[in-house]
């Protein structure tokens, strides 16, 4: 198995951390919301995605305690049909500089 991962640039306390490519929002998202999501960006990429295979890793949001604020977080598996060239496998990913949040995905995931 192979994941994609992100450098951050936002300026935030995650700069230069590594991140799964993400969705950002105020509110809860449906999947219909994800699956949109994935479709723009897989045309500006040409990524082939399995789109009647995403699905949620958790049945509930993990929620994530920072000092200042709360992240309720959902992680998505988004299979494609093919490897893209930037996909790493997970022994490189679990040594890359990530947030506690994905660093504890990612043991999860391993499982």
């Amino acid at each position: 198995t192979h994941i994609l991962m992100e450098k951050r640039q936002a300026d935030d306390i995650w700069r230069n951390l590594y991140q799964f490519p993400l969705f950002e929002s105020d509110k809860p998202v449906k999947t219909e919301e994800i699956v949109n999501a994935v479709k723009r960006k897989a045309e500006k990429t040409a990524l082939e995605v399995k789109f009647d295979r995403i699905r949620k890793f958790y049945p509930k949001p993990v929620v994530h305690k920072l000092s200042h604020r709360n992240l309720i977080t959902d992680f998505w598996i988004i299979p494609l049909v093919t490897k893209p060239l930037t996909a790493i496998d997970w022994q490189q990913a679990s040594r890359l500089a990530v947030p506690a949040l994905i660093h504890n995905f990612i043991l999860k995931f391993k499982e």
